[in-house]
């Protein structure tokens, strides 16, 4: 295992533990499912492969400093295959999963219960309702006896459609639904979520193929309302019929009525149109299906150099106290998003490898599967890193990963102080400071000449404004092209953050050093 601490960051209060941000990467495997705090510590699981051929179950005790304090692997049964999936087959101790027959290529459901602290499968329970095999991919609990799964089944023309299933923790299946969405159509399960009149939503992507040549023509994402005992009640497709819809997820509002995000990728398909505005939207209904309000994010997220936002897929979704985290990944970084309960953006978060600029490789890759919080209000997050040969990994790497943040979403702490940036600000003003790290004397430089007053504040790692202003050897008061010499003699030693504000509000803010 390669650890990279980026900024080590303790604190202490009031009775919660220090924890810093980092970011660490498990060679010996290559995708992390689920992590949570527990014990005073961070709890991985993971699965061996992608692609699976031998699967194995992956657990890691790892400190909060980001430290691996031990590690331990289980294959269930003597299966070829074990598949674990996102974070969403997880659920306590228990884990949905497949397992394949030893040599008739059959997969079976999986249930497996873990004791309390991962050391041991309990029991693992096989189980079947495809006429030529199932794979569970989702749980989620009833209550503290009852679970719900979803999964996929094959039918006789190896066709595969979505399946929800309840069972008691021992195995035991109380009822089966099944669900279609047409000859040219394949469903797959996605996520569960409980309805407030005691029934679940089932989301799932339909996979349409061009009529009769085999080849997919669109994806779209559907929610599925059943009734307690499975039973389908309606069915809302949210977005453009247009365009590809994928991985909704659903959570219950701040009220009766729910909260649906999903995204609509750029790349068409076949006959479907070409979407500029791709991006991720939020919307609010109500327990009929009946859409409340609907917010696109678009104008708040970056866009990519073809002049596109980009191809968001979700992972999670989880309510906090003042909105949603929204997490996932956009083909290359991982990201968290905090939404208001009104669908608008509080802030925005990317995660790269930390070496991700100096790496050679033609192409990287970071995805986010699965995240919660943790007790200093901050996140775990964790997924899985890809690289192709290059300079930091010669031969290339698929690994885990774990990332810590900070409350607002921070990797390096501070960084919400630039939230109130105008992206487009950004290519018109913005400054370097130097050296780094600094002794006595800091040094501002514009990098092009604005001729607007602007403010300069020194904050500390944790937010608290210590200079305004501080003196210059020069005269302050324009944004020139020039050089401005501040005088942080009187600040400890230590890491701290110098924002520079124009008079029209644009902000930009840097981290620096005081030797």
């Amino acid at each position: 295992m390669k650890k990279l601490i980026l900024v080590v960051f303790l604190f202490l209060q009031l009775s919660v533990i220090a924890q810093e941000q980092f970011y660490t990467v498990f060679r010996n495997q290559s995708n992390g499912v689920n992590v949570v705090e527990k014990d005073s510590s961070y709890l991985l699981i993971a699965r061996e492969s992608i692609i699976q051929t031998i699967n194995w179950y992956y657990f890691h005790n790892i400190s909060l400093s980001g430290d691996t304090l031990n590690s331990w692997v289980f294959q269930v049964d003597t299966a070829t295959i074990t598949d674990i999936f996102y974070d969403n087959s997880v659920s306590g101790h228990y884990i949905a999963g497949a397992i394949q027959g030893e040599g008739n290529g059959y997969n079976y459901g999986l249930l497996s219960k873990f004791n309390s602290d991962f050391s041991e499968i309990s029991t693992s329970q096989p189980f079947d309702i495809g006429e030529t095999g199932s794979v569970f991919r989702l749980m989620n609990a009833k209550d503290d006896s009852t679970l719900v799964m979803g999964g996929h089944f094959r039918d006789n023309s190896m066709t595969q459609h979505s399946a929800l299933v309840e069972m008691d923790t021992l195995g035991n299946v109380h009822w089966s639904r099944n669900f279609y969405c047409g000859s040219d159509c394949i469903l797959l399960p996605y996520q569960i979520e409980n309805s407030l009149d005691g029934g679940y939503f089932f989301t799932c992507q339909e996979f349409w193929n061009s009529a009769g040549s085999g080849s997919m023509a669109y994806e779209k994402t559907v929610i599925i309302k059943t009734d307690d005992l499975g039973f389908e009640e309606y069915r809302y497709h949210p977005g453009d019929e247009d365009y590809h819809i994928i991985a909704g997820w659903v959570i219950q509002s701040n009220d009766s009525n729910y909260i649906t995000a999903y995204s609509d990728p750029a790349f068409a398909e076949f006959n479907q149109p070409f979407n500029p505005d791709n991006t991720i939207w939020v919307v609010k209904f109500d327990s009929e299906g009946n859409v409340l309000w609907e917010v696109s994010l678009y104008d708040d997220l970056p866009i990519n150099e073809w002049g596109t936002g980009l191809n968001y897929t979700i992972r999670k979704m989880i309510k906090v106290d003042d909105g949603y985290i929204i997490g996932g990944s956009t083909n290359i970084d991982g990201f968290l998003l905090k939404i208001d309960f009104e669908g608008g953006l509080i802030w925005k978060r990317y995660y790269t490898h930390p070496q991700y600029e100096e790496n050679t490789a033609d192409w990287q890759e970071t995805q986010i599967n699965g995240f919660s919080t943790t007790s200093d209000d901050g996140f775990i997050l964790t997924g899985y890193y890809y690289s192709t040969s290059g300079n930091i990994y010669p031969t290339g790497i698929a690994a885990a990963i774990v990332i810590k943040v900070d409350e607002f979403g921070c990797l390096e702490p501070g960084c919400q102080l630039a939230d109130e940036i105008e992206e487009e600000s950004l290519r018109d003003f913005d400054f370097q400071i130097f050296p780094n790290p600094a002794s006595d004397k800091l040094r501002v430089s514009f990098i092009k000449e604005m001729n607007e007053s602007f403010d300069i504040v020194i904050y500390s790692i944790t937010g608290e404004a210590l200079l305004l202003n501080p003196s210059t050897s020069l005269p302050a008061g324009q944004a020139g092209s020039g050089r401005h010499e501040y005088d942080i003699s009187s600040l400890s030693p230590g890491m701290y953050i110098i924002q520079v504000e124009l008079e029209n509000g644009y902000r930009s803010a840097r981290k620096f050093v005081k030797e």
